[in-house]
């Protein structure tokens, strides 16, 4: 459905398939450089069940940077969208939900893992979207030492559900890098 590696890097802050909102993005070295209070979406708001992936760093603390999936209405502002949104700092991993406004669902306490989210190391999201149930994987680890082979939220949106959507990367008070951005249907090999 997309894939993105930003390895051909066109001058910004335009990128074919993609909309940036508030500030123009950057890149260097093959990576979609965000600045603190950025978002940019690509897809299709007609897009229903998906899996969403993508690597993220984040270039300091303080803030938090992650996914946005299900995206309906954007527009400029980071809470400007109808849908949701995966994010970490170096201490959580957050779920919320977006309708021009941000409620949190559910938290994940990243101290629960053996390996420490620091800035400046990539980090893997997993979400998948199927009806109103939302599973987020964050950097799993080798499966023997990991049980839930790096499931941290099983979430089901039982208030008024977002059922369909475009995704996007967003980066909330701090700046973050983000590479490899693959969407593909659910049951995809």
């Amino acid at each position: 459905m997309l894939f993105d590696d930003f390895q051909d890097l066109p001058s910004w802050p335009t990128r074919a398939g993609w909309t940036t909102y508030v500030e123009p993005a950057a890149a260097e070295s093959g990576v979609l450089k965000l600045q603190s209070g950025m978002k940019m979406i690509a897809g299709d708001p007609g897009w229903t069940d998906y899996v969403l992936e993508a690597v993220v760093m984040l270039r300091g603390e303080g803030g938090n940077a992650g996914l946005v999936f299900r995206v309906n209405d954007p527009g400029d502002g980071q809470d400007a969208m109808r849908g949701y949104y995966v994010g970490f700092d170096t201490k959580k991993l957050y779920l919320g939900k977006m309708n021009e406004d941000w409620q949190p669902l559910v938290t994940f306490d990243l101290a629960d893992l053996d390996c420490k989210v620091v800035p400046g190391v990539w980090n893997q999201i997993r979400v998948a979207a199927e009806g109103p149930r939302i599973r987020v994987w964050f950097n799993r680890m080798h499966p023997s030492e990991d049980e839930s082979r790096g499931l941290r939220i099983d979430y089901t949106d039982e208030s008024e559900p977002v059922l369909s959507g475009a995704v996007g990367v967003r980066a909330h008070n701090i700046e973050a890098d983000f590479d490899n951005v693959i969407v593909l249907p659910i049951g995809s090999p």
